[in-house]
């Protein structure tokens, strides 16, 4: 409610190619239903559907199943897109034929008024043609958020891979997607600003992080069941990896807080590891007994 009216005024001035702007309202409990409906009653463009509480995954599928464009951005109601970049990336990729264009994002603080850190540390060239097949590090050298952006939207639904309805949902499908496109171009501009940092349940936040095992179980299990497994094995292995580092680092800081138990660190990160050796035999680079959690 605080930032969707900021928002919706960033994707209106997207003038270029903006085709439609479709809203789904996830069983929203504040004045976003009254903030959405009356941006639909006012543009032609705008589409506000609700539905009852089932996580972003189920409304963005729902958005994409009435969505009539080529491309596909989305957008989280609490960030900011700058003006007419959608539009500067479909350029991009109607030139490139690329099926998906990447670009940069920056990390706002919850002040709105501090770019914390603009994420271009990518190590890819920007504004080069890369086929997905030659370059399967590209299921984890680009970021694994969903937004900053655009898919063709005919990838996406050939993907054939439904967004779950938990947290790390982005983790969950985007290397599944990835593997599908045939080619991806990034563009080293700033077109997303995501807000971070905002006050909330920190301590659920460390609960949610057993949805990055789901969401790494499913990605490993998408893999398998298409047959792409061997063609990614290595870049699965090193994506899992660094998954793993990410989940050790944030239960060092539940555990240093105490908003988390040692046995729950411990079996979280034991279940990473048995996922590491069922599908790949070994650690990466350290053996198991090296890394614990204290």
């Amino acid at each position: 409610e605080q930032y969707l009216k900021r928002c919706m005024e960033c994707l209106l001035e997207q003038k270029e190619f903006l085709t439609e702007i479709i809203l789904i309202d996830d069983g929203s409990t504040d004045s976003s239903s009254k903030i959405c409906l009356d941006y639909s009653r006012k543009y032609a463009n705008v589409i506000y559907l609700r539905q009852p509480n089932a996580g972003p995954g189920a409304a963005r599928e729902r958005g994409l199943r009435i969505a009539s464009g080529k491309y596909i951005c989305f957008v989280d109601s609490d960030d900011i897109v700058d003006i007419n970049v959608i539009g500067k990336m479909v350029n991009y990729a109607e030139e490139t034929k690329a099926d998906i264009v990447s670009a940069n994002i920056a990390y706002l603080d919850e002040t709105d008024s501090e770019m914390l850190e603009t994420v271009s540390r990518l190590r890819i060239k920007p504004y080069e043609i890369y086929e997905v097949k030659k370059h399967p590090e590209l299921i984890y050298l680009l970021r694994l958020f969903l937004w900053g952006k655009i898919y063709k939207k005919s990838l996406l639904i050939n993907a054939n891979v439904t967004q779950p309805n938990h947290f790390y949902e982005d983790t969950s499908v985007l290397p599944c997607i990835f593997s599908t496109a045939e080619t991806v171009f990034h563009v080293d501009e700033v077109v997303y600003k995501y807000y971070r940092g905002r006050v909330g349940n920190t301590t659920g936040n460390y609960f949610r992080l057993q949805d990055l095992y789901l969401s790494m179980t499913e990605v490993m299990e998408y893999f398998h069941v298409n047959g792409k497994f061997e063609q990614y094995k290595l870049s699965l292995k090193i994506l899992l990896n660094s998954q793993i580092r990410f989940l050790y680092r944030k239960l060092e800081k539940g555990l240093e807080s105490q908003q988390i138990g040692q046995a729950y660190a411990q079996d979280l990160l034991e279940k990473m590891y048995q996922l590491m050796v069922d599908n790949f035999g070994s650690w990466l680079d350290t053996a198991k007994g090296k890394i614990t959690v204290a």
